[in-house]
């Protein structure tokens, strides 16, 4: 089962492109972040439509977090072997960085929604 939820693009990449605007530094890279943190990003809220008995989360906060560690995870940013890899510190600082921010946009946009499917009391 997959999530009700699918994730558009189009509503987050223009606010990530300005967002990235501000840091010229590795832009392809920047891109192929975004473009791999939206599709982890459904890929986490279609696992957790699957999770039947599974807790979920119940504050935007705690989504954020555990959306983001799957993502990181699944991006590996270490591994020189991906396309956007580059091997300095400050990239790795940086892409967490895009990684949080969209997550945050998703959360933020589909929380309403979230917590219908997930049947949370709030």
């Amino acid at each position: 089962m997959s999530s009700e939820i699918s994730i558009d693009s189009s509503l987050f990449l223009p606010k990530v492109d300005s967002f990235m605007s501000r840091r010229n530094s590795y832009a392809k890279q920047q891109r192929e972040v975004s473009r791999l943190t939206i599709e982890y990003a459904q890929e986490w809220l279609d696992s957790r439509a699957d999770d039947k008995g599974g807790p979920k989360p119940e504050t935007q906060r705690t989504a954020r977090l555990e959306m983001s560690s799957y993502v990181k995870k699944r991006l590996d940013l270490s591994n020189v072997k991906r396309s956007y890899f580059v091997p300095v510190f400050i990239w790795q600082w940086l892409a967490s960085k895009v990684i949080a921010y969209i997550v945050k946009l998703i959360i933020e946009h589909y929380w309403s929604d979230l917590v219908k499917e997930w049947r949370i009391d709030i």
